[in-house]
Parts: C-alpha cells; structure tokens; sequence
C-alpha cells in the first residue's frame, strides 16, 4: 500500500512540474532565447533519464535494490524544491492577477534596459487584455474552458498543442524508453547487457536534445520538427526490419523433427500464419524453447523434458546475425528524437497562447500527453505480440504515424522563432474570427500610475 502510494504521489507530482516548469521558462524568457531555454527543460529530463538508467544499472546488483533505485529520487527532489524557492512569480501571471507593478519589478530585474521592460510589459498587458472580457464572465472552470473555445485562434492553438502531445507519444518514444532493456533482449543481448544498453541509448538522446536547444532560434520550430519526425520514420523502418531480420535469420524449426511438442508447433497470429517456423517464434510462445531444431516444452530455467541437451536449449534469445542493427536504429531515433520531438512539443505549446488562458490550455495538452503516454505503453507488450503486430509491424506502425504526423504538422505548424506572444496568437487568427479586439477592457489596479503605450493602470 505505501508503495502505491509513494508512486501516486510522485505521478500527482510529475503532472504539476511538467505543466509548470516549460510555461513559465517560456513566460520568463526573452523572445529571441525562448526556444533554446524551453528546449533546455528537455535537456534536463533526458539527462535525468539517462542518470537514472546509470543509478539503475549500480543498484541492480544489490539486494533489495529496487528500494535504493526508489529512495534515490528523493535527492533531485529535493534539489528542486530549494531551487524554486529562489524564483520570482511569472510576469505574465503578475499582470492576470491584476499585479502590475510587481510584474514590472520581476522584468526589471530579468531584462537588460528599460526598454525591454516597457515593450514586454505592453505586451502582456495587451495580450491579457485581449482575452479579459470572456474570462471574466466564466465563473467555473467549464465555463472557462468554453470561453477559451469560444475564441477560434486560441481553437486551432489547442488542437495543435493538443495534437503534437499525441503525436510526440504515438511515435513510440516511451515505448522505447521503458522497454529498450527488452527489446535489447529480444534482439539477443543478456539482461545485463540490456540495462547497459538502454544507459547508452538515453546518453544518444542527450545529445540530439542538445542539437535541439543549439539550432532551434537558428534554424526554427518547424525545420527541426519536420525532419525529426521524418527521420524517427525512417529509424522506426529500420528498427522493425531488424526485428523482422532477427526471425528469418534465426535458426529454421523442423517440424517432422520428434522432439517437436504439438503444443508449440503454432499459435494465434493475426498477420501471419502462425507456424513455428523459426527460433524466434518458439521463444514467443509461453512455456516453449527450441533445441536442437525443435520447438518443445520449457521455461527460462531449461526444458520440461530430459530429451534435450541443456547447452543446447534457448529461450531468451536465438542466435541473431542482425543483433547489431536494433543498435544502430535505436540510438539513430532516439538523437532524431531528441532533436524535434523531444522538447519542442513542449516549447510550442507554451508559446501559442494567450496568457489569460495558458495555464488551462497547457493544462489540457499536459493531460493529453499523459494519457497519451498510458494508452501508448501499456498498449505496447500486446501490439508487439505475435497474435497481433508483431514486434517489428509495432514499430512500423510507429514508423506510419510519424511520417502522417509530418505531413499535418507540415500544414499545421506556424513558424514562432523571435516572435512575441501576440504576434504567435495572429499566426492562428483567420479572416472571418470574431474577435473581439475593438473592445478596451481596463485592467485596473489600484493605487498604480504606471503608463504603458495609451494604457494607464
């Protein structure tokens, strides 16, 4: 029970840090290095991941060392906490709450002249009160997401926001991450070997996050986003034509063999016929191995029956020629992973609305991504299962959705590199909107005399 609960809370906590942490690096950042900083908050994640693939790898060894794996997180948490202690609030938030000055205070101490202050602060000013009016009519949290709808460029905003959380999960990321031990495994490689393995393939996706955080306010959003996702499609092909390499390449059942057990000699098959014709289909059958060209009863620890060698029975894995590609293809899609779609999900959205509705727009793609991410990893073990995908015709599908997805986002995808906050909320604006910018809502704030542009506040 305390486990379950340990891991409900650091899940409670996961979703609120990674709501927060990109919406107010971007609200805090200057519109010329927004992009790289967001893209930076990636940066820290895939390096945690890789640490904790390190930490993992020590501690596998111990006894009971699962609880250290566990009590370990404490430290980077705690870390966390006395850093955030040291923040000011978001200007933007300052502004939405009607804290003028102390927004301005926060700018002056984050920006380098006066005039950068004034132009942000004009900025958010306008683009808060732009959205204000609608706002303030919805009393609850429906009525406020109805509003946020009710405006068709903050629409298009969300579906976008929405639709790239989607896309950044379907692609299979976190299914490689979570399972990149087994599938090492699957490819051949001992358990050990595997934990390895998986270390090596998170330090790969370090260095494409920090191609990202380097190019992305040089070459833009929608260059780096396009091209990683057409080359996790061409990674994915490749990944799931080594799998596909692994089986035919393993050694061939003879079915005439004797020692052959009717029980393992086929099982159900969705896209193929279901015959155990190679070593890599026995080991997918529970409670079968192969030996010595057959197919028969046997779990990890040997066979059921005396009639075959122990030396010369498998079922982890098979002999695999092709035990080198997996290698390749992962790391290769995981550094064009973290050149796109890594952190740049996460910079968009929180670049492409409006202030007075970003914290439940970032809210709703946030949720998105997570139920994403369930439905994705836990759907995984079973599409990759012979009955139904297969392994290899899982990580084609994967290969499928990330060229379609390039294809919309090719349609889709404003470019927002150096633009300010009202300037990304016109790129979804459309002739016909009714928008309703004619009307003036005055932010008041009492005892204030701060002028900005013809606003006084």
């Amino acid at each position: 029970v305390t486990l379950v609960v340990g891991e409900m809370l650091i899940g409670l906590a996961m979703g609120l840090e990674s709501l927060t942490s990109p919406m107010y690096v971007s609200e805090v950042s200057k519109p010329s290095l927004r992009g790289m900083l967001v893209s930076s908050y990636a940066l820290m994640v895939v390096c945690g991941q890789f640490f904790a693939g390190i930490v993992d790898g020590i501690f596998s060894s111990f006894d009971n060392g699962w609880r250290f794996m566990l009590g370990f997180t404490a430290l980077p948490g705690t870390l966390m906490v006395c850093g955030y202690l040291q923040l000011p609030e978001s200007p933007c938030w300052l502004v939405s709450a009607h804290q003028v000055e102390r927004a301005k205070e926060v700018l002056d101490s984050i920006r380098s002249t006066d005039d950068e202050v004034l132009d942000e602060m004009q900025v958010i000013i306008t683009s808060t009160r732009k959205n204000y009016r609608n706002e303030a009519k919805a009393d609850s949290t429906l009525d406020q997401i109805r509003s946020m709808l009710s405006n068709p460029a903050t629409r298009r905003a969300l579906f976008l926001g929405c639709g790239m959380m989607v896309l950044q999960q379907g692609i299979g990321i976190n299914t490689v991450m979570y399972y990149s031990a087994t599938i090492y495994q699957m490819s051949g490689y001992s358990e050990s070997q595997s934990i390895w393995l998986a270390a090596l393939s998170s330090l790969s996706q370090i260095v494409g996050v920090v191609l990202s955080v380097i190019f992305v306010d040089k070459l833009g959003r929608r260059v780096l986003v396009l091209g990683s996702l057409v080359l996790i499609s061409f990674c994915m092909l490749g990944l799931g034509a080594s799998f596909y390499l692994a089986r035919i390449g393993s050694s061939p059942v003879d079915l005439t063999s004797p020692l052959l057990d009717p029980d393992c000699a086929s099982q159900p098959a969705l896209l193929w016929n279901g015959i155990t014709s190679y070593c890599y289909d026995c080991i997918q059958i529970d409670g079968c191995g192969f030996c010595q060209g057959a197919c028969v009863q046997g779990d990890v620890f040997g066979p059921t029956e005396d009639t075959c060698p122990d030396d010369s029975y498998a079922k982890a894995a098979c002999t695999n020629p092709y035990g080198w590609m997996p290698i390749v293809f992962m790391i290769g899609f995981l550094i064009s992973y973290g050149v796109g779609m890594a952190g740049l999900p996460w910079t968009i959205n929180s670049e492409i609305y409006p202030p007075s509705c970003k914290s439940r727009a970032i809210s709703l793609s946030t949720g998105t991504m997570w139920l994403s991410n369930l439905v994705i990893s836990t759907s995984f073990l079973t599409i990759s299962s012979p009955g139904v995908l297969t392994t290899y015709g899982a990580f084609w599908m994967y290969a499928t959705i990330a060229l379609g997805g390039a294809g919309w986002l090719f349609v889709a995808l404003p470019e927002t590199k150096g633009l300010s906050f009202n300037e990304i909320e016109r790129q979804f604006e459309r002739p016909g909107d009714k928008i309703h910018d004619e009307e003036v809502i005055s932010l008041h704030v009492p005892h204030s005399k701060t002028t900005y542009g013809s606003d006084v506040l």
